[in-house]
């Protein structure tokens, strides 16, 4: 597989996306309150359910603008 890909007409038709998850956690002191929040035990599931959050809205999206697309009739 090619790493850069492009049509006959010289267009860049590669498939590339750059949006990454932030990789390092630290509590958030509370300063007033004597205590931190620390949800760094949950960062590998939040950061699963954003991955299945992002497919879900691209689905609904690909979908709607093919339901769109047949209920104007092409």
């Amino acid at each position: 597989m090619q790493a850069n890909r492009s049509s006959a007409s010289g267009k860049d038709t590669s498939w590339g996306f750059g949006f990454n998850l932030p990789s390092g956690c630290s509590a958030v002191p509370m300063d007033g309150y004597g205590f931190s929040i620390n949800v760094c035990q949950w960062q590998g599931t939040i950061h699963d359910l954003m991955a299945m959050l992002w497919i879900a809205a691209t689905l609904c999206g690909v979908i709607w603008m093919v339901y769109d697309t047949l209920a104007k009739g092409g």
